[in-house]
């Protein structure tokens, strides 16, 4: 399934970066970063560092053409700020990505070592606790994206929740169980 994607900051709520995947693209931006565009880069590890998480709003389409056209009527609409007529941090009005490129694994090593997600002290390297208050059962999570496919939650929702002390969906609390900057 193809689908369009925007990145929103989970203080203001403003839209600041477009995209078009299918899969796991939408949080790939975490792992690799984006190639080439230094300005949704700096803002991704400032708000990591920070310890703040871009909620994503995917917009599913039947084709990858739609995906497309959707992703190029968002920017559009929304506006670029490199072009002073919006906030979102796109460089290009969409639409041109390589879709299904296939990356080799040299250059994906490459592109985690300078990954954003680094620069996030919880991202991976920290272990939390996943309560089911409706049930009272507990779970220890190790691999945040797995547990969330698994429960149906919302990838981002875990870090938001963990970042601002709150249930998710009045039903899940998190909370740390050993926090490690990576690398150490």
């Amino acid at each position: 399934m193809f689908y369009a994607y925007l990145y929103v900051d989970p203080i203001t709520f403003e839209p600041f970066y477009v995209g078009k995947g299918q899969g796991d693209r939408a949080l790939s931006h975490f792992e690799y970063g984006v190639i080439g565009n230094p300005h949704f880069e700096r803002r991704l590890k400032k708000m990591l560092k920070e310890q703040k998480v871009p909620f994503i709003q995917k917009i599913s389409c039947s084709t990858e053409k739609e995906a497309f056209n959707l992703e190029r009527g968002l920017i559009k609409l929304i506006g670029r700020a490199d072009l002073k007529r919006g906030p979102l941090l796109n460089l290009t009005d969409g639409g041109e990505g390589p879709a299904g490129r296939k990356s080799s694994e040299k250059v994906k090593k490459r592109m985690r070592e300078n990954n954003p997600a680094n620069y996030h002290p919880e991202k991976k390297s920290s272990v939390i606790k996943a309560i089911d208050i409706s049930t009272g059962v507990s779970f220890i999570v190790r691999n945040r994206k797995k547990f969330a496919e698994e429960h149906d939650i919302p990838y981002t929702s875990i870090g938001w929740a963990l970042q601002h002390n709150k249930l998710y969906d009045k039903r899940w609390k998190f909370e740390y169980v050993e926090r490690r900057v990576m690398g150490v």
